[in-house]
């Protein structure tokens, strides 16, 4: 609580960035149980140059988050440098009254579980990096049918990329 309003502070996305020896280690599991403690969801992944953590929560929970990855490291890590940033990664959005009804009318979305477009659908649970964008998410690997990627690509089209 913010002790001159009584306000909770914001929650907001964030992206961290840890470089050193932090791969080989034991390091994401330890990420895994830092974020869990503190009540924090996301994810987080290996990349060549370090360990990217992609996670949602209020200022003082990432505070205390980068405190403990710093002082509680594994012991055959090695941290070199820890950079952090808000990112403006919308929340997961419910499924929007359009989507459903195209979810019952149109043939090749029936009962599709996934269904989405720019008003609605997942967004922080999927992506993997920014900007944010089919081939940075966890969809990129999934060949759109010709009817969707004909409305990926239309501008006017409420499934624009």
């Amino acid at each position: 609580m913010d002790n001159r309003t009584g306000a909770k502070h914001p929650t907001g996305s964030y992206r961290i960035e840890i470089r050193g020896l932090v791969q080989g280690v034991g390091f994401r599991p330890f990420v895994y149980h830092v974020a869990s403690g503190l009540g924090l969801k996301g994810w987080v992944e290996n990349r060549n140059d370090g360990v990217v953590v992609m996670t949602s929560g209020t200022e003082d929970q990432m505070a205390e988050f980068r405190k403990q990855v710093v002082a509680h490291a594994p012991q055959a890590a090695s941290i070199s440098n820890v950079s952090d940033a808000v990112t403006e990664i919308s929340p997961d959005i419910a499924v929007c009254d359009q989507c459903l009804e195209d979810m019952q009318k149109q043939p090749h979305r029936l009962a599709y579980p996934l269904i989405n477009c720019t008003h609605c659908g997942p967004r922080f649970s999927i992506i993997r990096d920014l900007p944010y964008d089919r081939k940075h998410t966890t969809m990129e690997p999934f060949d759109m049918c010709p009817v969707c990627r004909s409305e990926y690509s239309d501008i006017n089209d409420r499934r624009f990329s």
